[in-house]
């Protein structure tokens, strides 16, 4: 502030003398002063919202791969049982591209209550898309609800088959009580410009090494490219 003044200070060129600041010259210096102040608290806020930007992105990172890992978990632990169907055997296993239900021991709040009814729906909400999921103790009828993937362009399930009587599995989009169970899941979400597809092997289908080395590897590659009804 001082350089300002002295670079728009009068000089009285007849005595050799310095004048004092003027109204004029003193308004000038303090709204220079007051731009330079206000540029930088621009500046600062800027780079506060950044951060803040960036905090929730990996706050949101770290939540979806955690849903991913739960997913993963109940998923792998799928009870192969089947129940008669007018002498039918089936499978209590019923999925199409927006929900899937199935029977687990695996519980989304770490507690075990033996055989457990899962069911993860896809809900709409404004062009974005949710992830529910349900669960239902067998045992106790307790059930809770809670929203485990949100803001999603897109999100889908898909599930590899092999039938008694085909000779390769191939991909479908709807199992309804069927006599064979997916070999595997595959969840699909979306988002913006991205697009991941993880797959999750049935444990009843896979080995354990095999299934884990599999899984782990497709949710490891997410991340670094992401860097980013009832039964009867």
């Amino acid at each position: 502030m001082a350089t300002v003044l002295a670079s728009i200070r009068k000089v009285n060129t007849h005595t050799g003398s310095k004048a004092g600041f003027t109204l004029i010259e003193i308004t000038i210096a303090f709204t220079i002063l007051a731009l330079i102040v206000l540029l930088l608290g621009m500046s600062m806020r800027l780079g506060l919202k950044s951060v803040e930007k960036g905090e929730n992105r990996i706050g949101a990172m770290e939540r979806t791969r955690a849903s991913f890992q739960l997913i993963n978990s109940q998923l792998q632990s799928f009870v192969p049982l089947m129940y008669n169907d007018l002498g039918n055997k089936k499978y209590y296993f019923k999925g199409d591209e927006k929900s899937i239900t199935f029977l687990t021991t695996v519980s989304i709040w770490g507690r075990h209550y033996g055989l457990i009814l899962a069911t993860y729906t896809v809900e709409n909400k404004d062009g974005n898309h949710y992830l529910v999921a349900e669960e239902e103790s067998l045992y106790s009828k307790e059930s809770r609800t809670t929203v485990l993937l949100s803001g999603f362009k897109d999100i889908s399930f898909n599930y590899l088959v092999k039938k008694a009587t085909a000779t390769e599995s191939e991909w479908t989009q709807d199992i309804d009580y069927s006599d064979v169970a997916p070999d595997v899941v595959n969840l699909s979400v979306e988002n913006k410009d991205i697009q991941v597809d993880l797959e999750i092997p049935l444990r009843s289908k896979m080995s354990t090494t095999q299934q884990n080395q599999q899984t782990n590897a497709n949710i490891l590659n997410l991340f670094q490219s992401a860097t980013m009804g009832n039964f009867k």
